[in-house]
């Protein structure tokens, strides 16, 4: 019980960094921004082990993690095929990634792959944690790119960078995401 309290406090830190109460065309989406990037938080994976219902319970969380990101990611898809970007809407949803890619490890902690539920999440990722480590911080380093782009208004870089941002996406769902 005790990793699923540590788990959810991790989680529940990121989407309450800084809630936004603005409309946008995400805004059914939980918005997580200005979480603090760690070396520790991008490189490792939580240690604890989950099992029952504590690990169902960080298998929700985790989805309803990256259910926000796929939302953000098509917010900011659509408005870089747009000719005049609507910039608070790229700012806002490129803060998402860049806030959750600086965790996105610490949301696989042991126990909570395909053996103790529904998970899109490969048991790969524990078998080759140094690998996901890697592609976790790759995808935090474009995301950061992203996010620096938006915040600074710059429509032009911001396209620039979501070609490298869907390309780190691509590889680690190839490696590490089983789908429906």
């Amino acid at each position: 019980m005790r990793s699923l309290i540590i788990v959810t406090a991790a989680l529940a830190l990121t989407a309450c960094q800084a809630k936004d109460d603005t409309k946008t065309e995400s805004a059914e989406a939980p918005v997580t921004a200005g979480a603090p990037a760690t070396t520790a938080a991008l490189t490792t994976m939580p240690t604890a082990a989950l099992s029952g219902a504590d690990a169902v319970a960080a298998q929700k969380l985790r989805h309803d993690k990256f259910e926000a990101m796929g939302d953000a990611m098509k917010a900011l898809s659509r408005e870089a095929k747009a000719a005049t970007p609507d910039m608070p809407t790229v700012q806002k949803n490129a803060a998402v990634l860049a806030s959750s890619s600086a965790v996105l490890p610490s949301w696989f902690a042991p126990g909570t792959g395909p053996d103790a539920g529904k998970t899109e999440a490969k048991a790969e990722i524990w078998k080759t944690p140094d690998d996901f480590a890697a592609k976790a911080k790759e995808f935090h380093a474009v995301a950061q790119s992203l996010n620096d782009a938006a915040t600074a208004g710059d429509a032009t870089a911001f396209k620039a960078a979501m070609g490298p941002t869907g390309k780190a996406c691509k590889s680690c769902h190839d490696s590490y995401r089983a789908e429906d």
